[in-house]
């Protein structure tokens, strides 16, 4: 039995949700308005949160990332009637577990919601005395780093966590958490490069009604909802200086105020900040105070970029790969030798996070269980061989083919075969594919797919480009 939030402003649809999973031995609170979720979440624990998208006052993207600063753990599906493509895509790099597009059948909703509670279960359970063993690995980088984590984990100092984008800072700092005293209290994460400037000081300190323009109710700053627990600043260098002072102020007192009072407020929170920046660099061209910095950093962790660390990346991929496998209901996957090798050739300048995205659009693109170096070029992964069979006549593309102009080459073909199909008949081939015929229109003209003029009875000749140049 878990503790469900369910948020949506449809009435009927809310006490749908609410009864099928209550029904599934689930506790539910369901909530039409998603600033009352907000405020339940910062005094409650949740296993899942469902919420639809299209919602007033705040959508389904702007209150995931609302639930991501509060509780980074919690995982969220999103539901909507209106699902396309790109912004299940964003929905997916913004947090989300998964994304359901309405309707959708209660046994669906039900599954999808017990694989999220299930792998949150998996992340916050202990492998070898420590949490997240997949961030950890056999190469010399890392195993210098293991003893010195471990002295960390046992103090409650404050920690600065440097290393390129993509190294795992997260997923570090996540792991100091939930193995030090603080582990049954928050992880609270606040995003100083993707928040801007003008409300990171609410952000973390929190603000009174009536105190700027949108201020409609009080609101805790970030620093009170962690209070007990632990606060991660990541990407701190991107943080303004006329904000430093005052964070520098809250680190040393252990006091804030919030926007538009007098009152001080004790807190104790243990502050973990990050960034892919050279901080003492930047604190010489002016950009961050100095003291600020030998405030966070007490301790300094410097994590390798992939590159450095290259005997980790079979132990990285394979686990990454058995995630997806698993999420995706896809039998058990493998990948060969040969697909290690083109992953151990690779730059990997996205690191932990590229290599990650690589085995992810791997898994859901690979037509067998075991994948091929082939699997990973259709994923992205450059340098890898040649293309697979763009289609049934064993045509093949370029190694210097990208992944839209392959894409686009099979859309193209696809269209092509139903115009055939259809004797050239636009609207017919457009309700094959399941499309409008404005939309397939669009794409002729896109693809510059050459539609001969009809025959007396009909029906058309070949097109003359159909075996051209794939529509590049």
């Amino acid at each position: 039995m878990a503790n469900i939030l369910v948020v949506d402003d449809d009435l009927n649809i809310l006490e749908v949700i609410q009864t099928r999973l209550e029904a599934s031995g689930h506790n539910v609170e369901a909530h039409a308005d998603p600033r009352e979720a907000l405020a339940s979440l910062q005094e409650k624990d949740f296993d899942a949160i469902l919420t639809d998208v299209r919602m007033p006052h705040l959508d389904g993207m702007e209150f995931l990332d609302r639930v991501r600063s509060l509780r980074w753990d919690i995982p969220v599906i999103l539901l909507t009637a209106y699902g396309t493509i790109p912004s299940a895509v964003e929905a997916i790099k913004k947090g989300a577990f998964q994304y359901l597009t309405k309707p959708f059948q209660g046994k669906q909703l039900v599954e999808v919601l017990q694989a999220a509670i299930e792998e949150r279960g998996g992340r916050r359970s202990v492998g070898d005395g420590l949490f997240f063993p997949g961030v950890f690995g056999a190469s010399p980088a890392i195993q210098a780093l293991v003893p010195f984590l471990e002295r960390i984990i046992q103090s409650d100092s404050m920690v600065l966590i440097q290393g390129e984008s993509g190294t795992g800072k997260e997923l570090f700092a996540e792991m100091i958490h939930y193995n030090g005293s603080r582990k049954n209290n928050r992880f609270v994460i606040m995003d100083c490069g993707a928040t801007p400037g003008s409300l990171i000081e609410s952000e973390l300190f929190g603000h009174a009604k009536g105190s700027f323009t949108n201020a409609t109710d009080i609101r805790k700053g970030l620093f009170e909802v962690a209070d007990k627990g632990t606060l991660f600043l990541d990407e701190i260098g991107s943080m303004p200086l006329d904000l430093q002072t005052r964070l520098l102020r809250a680190l040393q007192e252990g006091e804030i105020k919030r926007v538009g009072e007098n009152l001080m407020r004790e807190v104790d929170v243990r502050v973990i900040a990050a960034t892919n920046r050279d901080l003492k660099e930047l604190v010489n061209q002016g950009g961050f105070r100095l003291d600020l910095y030998y405030r966070l950093a007490v301790l300094r962790v410097d994590l390798p970029p992939l590159r450095e660390r290259r005997e980790d990346i079979p132990l990285l991929a394979r686990t990454f790969l058995e995630s997806f496998s698993r999420r995706m209901k896809r039998e058990p996957m493998e990948l060969t030798d040969r697909a290690l090798a083109a992953l151990a050739a690779h730059h990997w300048p996205g690191n932990i996070r590229e290599l990650k995205n690589v085995i992810e659009a791997a898994t859901v693109l690979a037509r067998g269980r075991v994948l091929e170096p082939e699997d990973l070029a259709l994923a992205g992964l450059p340098g890898t061989p040649e293309w697979p069979a763009l289609a049934e006549g064993g045509k093949r593309g370029p190694a210097s083919l990208s992944l839209p102009e392959y894409l686009m080459a099979q859309e193209r073909e696809l269209i092509v075969q139903a115009l055939r199909e259809n004797r050239w008949v636009q609207k017919d081939a457009a309700r094959q594919l399941g499309i409008s015929p404005r939309v397939m229109s669009y794409k002729i003209g896109r693809l510059k797919i050459q539609v001969p003029a009809s025959d007396a009875e009909g029906g058309a000749a070949e097109d003359p480009s159909a075996n051209g140049d794939q529509g590049r």
